[in-house]
């Protein structure tokens, strides 16, 4: 079953080729173990960077809501538009259902997700404890953080939201997110929350970067973030970020049946 699909802005249609893509997952993949072993063959190697292209790329695909929530994609279909086998599609289908992007069903295929407020709030919720309490340790280390490239990012994300370029401004938001977290936890915590960020694109295209007030919350949420952990002050740092979530939740339950946000959305 086929929705409307969002317009893909230039930049989503400008993207790396499948090759390109390949040789990046080939050098990383979040919650993929690696390995210095040298004994690692060719076909093994081949088989993981297969598996994390496919499972990297359709991912991409449902978050852009290039596949929107309820369409029906089978190994064969991914296979034959990746031309590599069914089995690092398969493979990938298990990450993807992990990740609540995909149900599976035996003999079938996958079913991309229906997106819904419980999941939007409970992927905040997620984002929070992560980040949360890092406040108090981003505010203390504040003279480390590099200001420069912050004001920098700033400027960059106002002219984002001013044009209305929503691929720029959330590519923008999450270079902020890593100015903040990575300096003040390891490679490992800030991974985890690039992930849920990332994980949260789909809610961002269909409930934020739709309606300009949505969008001002965004932004005033992390400029309010950014003027308390400035001043050394991280309760009002975590107090402004629970403010605005607490806003977009209300908004995001009043348009759940609006018509531009209703194909994408789960109704019991």
């Amino acid at each position: 079953m086929w929705h409307k699909v969002l317009p893909v802005s230039p930049r989503t249609q400008g993207r790396a080729t499948w090759e390109l893509r390949l040789a990046a997952a080939a050098r990383y993949r979040i919650g993929e173990p690696r390995t210095h072993d040298s004994a690692v063959t060719t076909s093994t190697l081949t088989r993981w960077t297969l598996k994390s292209m496919a499972y990297e790329e359709t991912s991409r695909l449902i978050l852009e809501l290039e596949l929107p929530p309820g369409e029906h994609v089978t190994e064969a279909d991914l296979a034959a538009r990746f031309k590599i086998s069914k089995t690092p599609i398969r493979e990938a289908f298990l990450l993807l259902q992990a990740d609540g992007l995909v149900s599976l069903s035996p003999h079938v295929g996958a079913t991309v997700t229906w997106m819904s407020v419980d999941e939007f709030e409970e992927l905040m919720f997620i984002q929070d404890a992560l980040e949360q309490p890092l406040l108090p340790k981003i505010a203390s280390r504040r003279p480390e953080l590099d200001w420069r490239r912050i004001d920098t990012l700033v400027k960059r994300l106002r002219q984002a939201e001013s044009r209305r370029d929503g691929d720029r401004y959330s590519e923008v938001l999450g270079l902020l997110h890593e100015q903040l977290v990575l300096p003040s936890s390891s490679d490992r915590v800030w991974q985890i929350v690039r992930r849920v960020l990332r994980l949260q694109r789909r809610y961002e295209k269909v409930l934020v970067l739709q309606f300009p007030d949505a969008w001002s919350l965004s932004l005033a949420s992390m400029m309010g973030r950014l003027t308390h952990l400035r001043n050394g002050d991280p309760v009002g740092a975590a107090r402004v970020v629970a403010e605005v979530h607490e806003q977009q939740l209300r908004l995001a339950r009043e348009r759940a049946t609006l018509p531009e946000v209703m194909p994408y959305m789960k109704h019991v």
